[in-house]
């Protein structure tokens, strides 16, 4: 499906550990307990970090929503 939306012929797609195949460092969120809460997740995830990783989106043809 991933590869589908690369190409144009899926529009959108809902996945979650498979990414990593498609961005290495977006494997880093598959740890177990990689965050202490949900307000630690959230300051890394909108913060540097987070927009450093999803703008490698980009450069493999596709946008991360969040």
């Amino acid at each position: 499906m991933v590869e589908g939306e690369q190409v144009g012929t899926v529009e959108a797609v809902i996945v979650s550990s498979t990414v990593a195949n498609f961005v290495e460092d977006a494997g880093v969120f598959d740890i177990p307990s990689l965050f202490r809460d949900l307000g630690h997740a959230r300051t890394v995830l909108d913060g540097p970090i987070g927009q450093d990783i999803l703008a490698q989106f980009d450069d493999v043809g596709l946008k991360a929503l969040a």
